[in-house]
C-alpha cells in the first residue's frame, strides 16, 4: 500500500512540475514582450474592477481590524493589485508568483507602489511556488489573491497555503466564475480560449465545488459567493450604472450565480 501511495504523490508532483513550467513559459512571453497579461486590464474599467475586488478581499480577511498583520499575496504578478491589498492597514505584505519574468518587471518598473515609497516599503516580493512555500509554519495572518487558484494545482498548494497561515487566518480570493457566460465560453472554445489569453492549464470554478475543496483541506468557516458584474470592456460613461446594477445582480438570487468572479474566504482553525 505505501508503494502506491508514494506512486501516486511522485505522479502529482511530476504533473504539478510539467503544469508549473508551462504557467512559467506562458506568463514569461508576455514580460519579454512588455504586455500587460490578459485583456481585462486593459479597458477603461479596468480600474474600478481592481478597486472594487481587492476591497472586497480585504474587507473579506479583516485586515482593517488587524493593521499590524502579516499577509502572502499569492500571485502577484505585475503587481497590478499589489498597491490596492496594501491600503487600509500598515502591516506587511509579501508578494510571491513562481513567473520570474513577471516579478523582475515589476521591480523594475516600480509598480508595487509607485506613488507612496512608504507604501512601498512595506512591500516585498520574491519569486516563489505556492505548493512549495519558502515560509515557517504558521507565519501569516492573511494569504490572498486575485485570479490565482485557478492556476495552482490545489491538491498541493491548498495544504500549504494553510500551513504558513496561523490559526485562525484567513483564506481570501477573488477568482473567475465558470458559470458566467463570457468566462465559460472563453474557457471551452478552443479558438476563443486562444484569443482571450487563457494560458495552458488554468481553469475557472463553481462556487459550490470550490467551497468543497476548500473544506476538504481542513478550512472551516468557508464560503464562496458570486460578484462582479462590471464588463471589463464597459465603456467610461456607462461604469457608474453598470457599477449600480451589478451591485443589486450581486443580490438577486439565481442571477447573481452568472456575475464573472466568486469570492472564496475560509479561516484557518484556531482562536
Amino acid at each position: 500500500m505505501s508503494e502506491v501511495v508514494d506512486g501516486l504523490a511522485a505522479d502529482q508532483s511530476r504533473r504539478h512540475r510539467e503544469r508549473l513550467k508551462r504557467e512559467q513559459e506562458f506568463f514569461g512571453k508576455f514580460a519579454a514582450a512588455d504586455q500587460r497579461l490578459f485583456w481585462a486590464e486593459l479597458g477603461p474599467a479596468a480600474e474600478r474592477r481592481r478597486e472594487y475586488r481587492t476591497a472586497r478581499v480585504v474587507t473579506a480577511a479583516g485586515l482593517a481590524a488587524r493593521p499590524d498583520a502579516r499577509v502572502l499575496e499569492v500571485g502577484c504578478g505585475l503587481c497590478d493589485y499589489t498597491p490596492h491589498f496594501a491600503r487600509g492597514w500598515s502591516g506587511s505584505l509579501i508578494g510571491i508568483d513562481a513567473a520570474h519574468g513577471l516579478l523582475r518587471e515589476a521591480l523594475h518598473s516600480g509598480r508595487t507602489c509607485p506613488e507612496n515609497e512608504a507604501e512601498s516599503a512595506r512591500i516585498q516580493l520574491t519569486s516563489a511556488d505556492a505548493a512549495a512555500l519558502p515560509f515557517g509554519d504558521a507565519v501569516f495572518d492573511a494569504v490572498l489573491g486575485n485570479a490565482v487558484l485557478h492556476h495552482l494545482s490545489l491538491d498541493l498548494a491548498l495544504p500549504e497555503l494553510s500551513r504558513v497561515l496561523k490559526p485562525g487566518g484567513i483564506f481570501a480570493f477573488a477568482e473567475p466564475n465558470l458559470l458566467n457566460p463570457q468566462v465559460f465560453a472563453v474557457l471551452r472554445i478552443p479558438w476563443l480560449r486562444q484569443r482571450g489569453g487563457a494560458s495552458p492549464d488554468e481553469t475557472a470554478f463553481v462556487r459550490w465545488r470550490l467551497a468543497a475543496l476548500l473544506a476538504q483541506h481542513g478550512l472551516v468557516d468557508v464560503r464562496v459567493e458570486p460578484f462582479d458584474f462590471l464588463y471589463p470592456l464597459t465603456p467610461q460613461p456607462w461604469i457608474d450604472l453598470v457599477e449600480r446594477v451589478g451591485r443589486r445582480l450581486e443580490k438577486t438570487p439565481v442571477l447573481c450565480e452568472i456575475a464573472g468572479s466568486v469570492l472564496a474566504v475560509a479561516r484557518k482553525p484556531g482562536p
